[in-house]
């Protein structure tokens, strides 16, 4: 922390001091005791000069950011002074201690020093994540930066510290290799460990780019088949509402390997596709005009585009007819569809179209025989 500079720089204080004071330990003191004084009126200078910036600077500006940073430095700024005023001060009696001593307490002011740069960064970091949270993550539609923020927040610090003990280590000269390799250890147990909570955190990263789906989107998970309302998009999970009403999480990581279906993007408008069986000799041309005329004229229908009825398949006991249209929205969807249902049932009974039953004809073997065997007079 001292420089040559800087103490060829304090040679004439010490040398007016020794004009009042012969002995040389006293007069160490005293240029010590003068060191820490002009450490404290510095302090108190520089205090004024921040509580001055802060009152015409800050006031200007719209946020508390500035007034929180100001008010940090306000804080953190006297106590270095004085460690740094001490360390200096010291350096001019150190010759009156033992080697041991002299270490132990230098020691303890760069350890000091060092804590108080540490301590400083960390609140720093503190103020400007929770002005982040307040005034950006809130704002967003995922939840997902406000769970990375105090993740990000706990990682800076641990940098900071760690960076701080590494600086202070080398200060005494200790061999960090070791440590180094045994952090490198530490760390890939630790990440082998949790790679299941890694693999979901990436996800959450590039759920979080990709943006395929937002809070209050409709999905649907092609291998599940679950369909739901998207309620949170968490760093590890999103949650989804299912038409149960339950809340089904689901990982991230789970999610970023499945094909989705999203039902709200890019237009909510949805498909109402229904299977409507007539009878063998049933007038075809008639039944789909009358599929249409339900779907035209129900007012919560599309009319572009334009609802359209198809004759889709020849089957065992039935013909097969298709109506398709599209509502505005898909929380219509199943409503609007109940209504097409049942306005179909009372068309085709008034119209005497008829929706068959399954039938099969099924032959009883004893029946069979009976019928074979000629019959006696």
């Amino acid at each position: 922390m001292g420089t040559p500079e800087m103490m060829t720089s304090l040679n004439p204080v010490r040398v007016w001091i020794s004009g009042f004071i012969t002995d040389n330990m006293w007069g160490d003191l005293a240029f010590m005791g003068l060191m820490l004084a002009a450490g404290f009126v510095l302090a108190m200078i520089v205090k004024g000069i921040v509580k001055l910036i802060e009152r015409f600077v800050t006031t200007a500006t719209e946020t508390d950011l500035d007034d929180k940073i100001l008010s940090l430095i306000n804080q953190s700024i006297a106590q270095v002074i004085y460690i740094v005023a001490f360390y200096y001060s010291f350096d001019e009696i150190r010759e009156h201690f033992s080697e041991i001593w002299q270490k132990i307490i230098i020691g303890l002011a760069v350890t000091t020093f060092v804590f108080l740069i540490c301590r400083f960064l960390s609140k720093l970091f503190d103020i400007i994540m929770q002005w982040y949270i307040e005034t950006i993550a809130s704002k967003t539609e995922t939840s997902i930066d406000d769970e990375l923020a105090p993740l990000v927040e706990r990682l800076v610090k641990i940098v900071i510290y760690v960076t701080g003990v590494a600086v202070v280590l080398n200060y005494f000269h200790v061999d960090l290799t070791g440590l180094a390799i045994g952090g490198a250890a530490v760390s890939f147990a630790v990440g082998y460990a949790s790679q299941d909570t890694l693999s979901n955190m990436i996800s959450g990263f590039v759920i979080m780019i990709d943006r395929p789906f937002r809070v209050g989107d409709r999905v649907k998970l092609v291998t599940s088949q679950l369909t739901g309302d998207v309620i949170r998009i968490g760093l590890r999970s999103t949650k989804i509402l299912n038409f149960d009403n339950h809340v089904v999480i689901i990982p991230n990581s789970e999610i970023a390997k499945s094909q989705l279906i999203n039902l709200s993007y890019p237009d909510p408008a949805s498909r109402i596709k229904m299977d409507i069986p007539v009878a063998y000799g049933t007038d075809l041309e008639l039944a789909k005009k009358l599929l249409v005329e339900i779907a035209t004229g129900h007012a919560e229908v599309l009319k572009d585009p334009e609802p359209k009825a198809f004759f889709i398949e020849f089957k065992d006991s039935e013909l097969l007819v298709t109506l398709v249209c599209r509502v505005a929205h898909y929380k219509d969807e199943f409503r609007v569809a109940e209504d097409l249902r049942l306005a179909i049932d009372r068309v085709f009974r008034d119209n005497r179209i008829e929706i068959p039953l399954p039938q099969q004809v099924v032959y009883l073997r004893g029946d069979l025989q009976d019928s074979k065997t000629p019959s006696r007079s």
